[in-house]
C-alpha cells in the first residue's frame, strides 16, 4: 500500500505512553516482558504473548486491565 500512501512510514513497536510519568505509577503498574510463568498460568495463551519481546501489564491498572489494553493480533 505504500504507493497509495505518501509520506506515509510503517514503524514496529510495542510501547504504552504514561503521560503523568511517575506520578501515579504505584495505581497505574508497569508492563514487562512474558515469562513462562505467566503462560503457565492462562488456560490458552494466546500465540501474541510468545511474540519476542512482546510486555504484558504485571501489576496495578495494567494487570487488572491488561486483555483490553492488549489489544488483537493483526491480520492479512
Amino acid at each position: 500500500n505504500a504507493p497509495a500512501l505518501p509520506g506515509v512510514m510503517p514503524e514496529v513497536g510495542l510501547s504504552r505512553r504514561y503521560p503523568l510519568g511517575a506520578a501515579y505509577a504505584h495505581t497505574i503498574g508497569y508492563v514487562g516482558d512474558v515469562s513462562a510463568r505467566d503462560i503457565e498460568r492462562l488456560e490458552a495463551p494466546e500465540a501474541l504473548l510468545r511474540l519476542p519481546r512482546f510486555q504484558i501489564g504485571k501489576i496495578g491498572l495494567e494487570a487488572e486491565l491488561e486483555r483490553s489494553l492488549r489489544g488483537a493480533a493483526g491480520t492479512r
